[in-house]
């Protein structure tokens, strides 16, 4: 989407950026130029991704390791990338918790038989499908690069159009029975 050399020179910190949408986004800034730093609290899982992404894009890449709910480790992160690149240019929060189902398998455990069916997330988006990571990393390097630079507190949503149909990707939650709500909380252990 943008020109070559567009994040040139520019380090940018993307938290939980070792896998998924993190190192799409990621794989992006590098191959515009941008020096990256990703953060995890998975060691091992960052040191591979940053391997490969070197290796991929012949960018540089620092991984470290940090747990961004803990000011401690993100004092360090922040020290150690600058330590390395100088200045830090951008970050780029993509660090998320799933509260109502633990990271991978969640939809089938959340949504069992043919309730995964019903709540399918791309039959409630207009255009029938959910954006692919190159779609979302465009806006990400747009939104980082100097070529937003007049834009300034926005919220921009990219979805496809499911807020203008249906209120947000968590508002056809309020079908699942009460019961269902209880055996979902059980399975988390609490």
């Amino acid at each position: 989407m943008l020109q070559p050399g567009s994040l040139n020179n520019k380090t940018i910190i993307i938290t939980a950026g070792g896998t998924g949408l993190g190192k799409s986004m990621g794989k992006y800034f590098l191959e515009l130029g941008a020096n990256l730093v990703i953060t995890s609290r998975k060691k091992e899982v960052i040191v591979n991704t940053a391997n490969k992404l070197m290796n991929e894009t012949g960018g540089k890449v620092l991984a470290i390791p940090c747990d961004v709910r803990k000011y401690d480790e993100i004092e360090n992160l922040l020290k150690e990338a600058e330590n390395t690149f100088g200045q830090i240019h951008g970050v780029l929060n993509n660090a998320a918790g799933n509260f109502i189902s633990p990271t991978e398998g969640a939809w089938s455990r959340l949504l069992p038989g043919e309730l995964v069916k019903k709540f399918d997330p791309a039959e409630r988006i207009p255009l029938k499908r959910v954006g692919d990571h190159q779609e979302l990393a465009n806006l990400a390097a747009y939104l980082i690069s100097d070529y937003s630079s007049y834009i300034n507190g926005e919220v921009i949503t990219i979805d496809g159009g499911e807020w203008l149909r249906n209120g947000g990707e968590f508002s056809h939650l309020e079908a699942i029975p009460e019961v269902q709500w209880d055996n979902i909380e059980k399975m988390r252990g609490k």
